[in-house]
């Protein structure tokens, strides 16, 4: 998971300063990890306090729903600035 993130926040930033606008895609890619470290903290809670496997199952897909937002969100703001 770790590296997951860590290999996004790379990717992510990348792009993100390959570009033109320094500033707005560095605030861009900010906002972009904390709101990132913001589901992961989530999920972590959630999967903490899961004592059954469909609590489990449920936490996971919560998390899949929350990155999949993130991830048109992000697509929707990029479109938006070019």
């Amino acid at each position: 998971m770790i590296k997951i993130l860590t290999l996004l926040i790379t990717l992510v930033s990348s792009l993100a300063f390959a570009e033109g606008n320094f500033e707005e895609n560095k605030t861009r890619t900010l906002t972009f990890i904390g709101e990132r470290e913001a589901t992961i903290v989530a999920h972590k809670a959630c999967v903490e306090k899961a004592t059954k496997q469909e609590e489990l199952r449920d936490c996971n897909k919560a998390q899949r729903m929350a990155a999949m937002k993130q991830k048109q969100g992000m697509k929707r703001e990029k479109k938006e600035t070019n």
